[in-house]
């Protein structure tokens, strides 16, 4: 026993294995492709997506696209060319009469730093400030909404009603969708755009 009553005991090993991670190991780990081979490809697919983009004159598939590139994890890319898009897009919030497209102008603006004031959706809302009953079968327009909620300030109080309402009638839609929708939408609403990290949704 130790002086005041310490109790001096042996540390015992953890008994772990050796790891297999060896140099030699990781050297022998090969790859067929490598920028001297692929690297031409690699520019040109790119090339062909900046042409894409610039072609596009329908703003509702041009925030597809930019939409599918961040999906992807490959919007950084093209950040240049995407920022160029919205800055001329910030003033177009009113052309809009789709919950889906207004949603999803709203939320891709916000996420690149674009104001967009949230009375937006105005538009889909009755005299009682909640969101009219007809948008409750607009699936993709319900998911895009509660996506667009989570980017929302203290005091705009459209946007709590936004999530609230969008949630629970996507939990109403729910019986009626083929189990991968679902779980897509599960997802969604588990872990919102917002929050995510680009390279999960790839």
């Amino acid at each position: 026993m130790e002086p005041n009553g310490a109790i001096h005991t042996t540390r015992r090993s953890t008994g772990f294995l050796p790891t297999v991670w060896d140099c030699e190991l990781l050297k022998s780990f090969t790859t067929p492709y490598s920028l001297e081979s692929h690297g031409t490809c690699l520019e040109e697919l790119k090339q062909g997506a900046r042409e894409l983009l610039a072609s596009l004159k329908d703003v509702g598939r041009q925030l597809d696209l930019i939409h599918t590139m961040q999906q992807l994890g490959v919007a950084s890319l093209f950040e240049h060319e995407i920022h160029h898009i919205l800055a001329n897009l910030i003033h177009h919030h009113n052309i809009f009469d789709d919950l889906y497209t207004v949603a999803l102008h709203f939320r891709i603006l916000r996420q690149n730093g674009f104001f967009v004031p949230s009375d937006v959706f105005n538009k889909f809302m009755d005299g009682d400030g909640k969101f009219m009953g007809s948008l409750g079968d607009d699936v993709k327009g319900l998911l895009n909404l509660y996506q667009a909620s989570f980017l929302g300030m203290p005091d705009e109080h459209v946007l709590d009603e936004a999530q609230n309402f969008s949630a629970k009638h996507l939990l109403v839609q729910r019986e009626k969708m083929e189990t991968r929708t679902w779980e897509h939408i599960r997802q969604s609403m588990e872990y919102p755009q917002p929050w995510r990290m680009e390279w999960t949704e790839a």
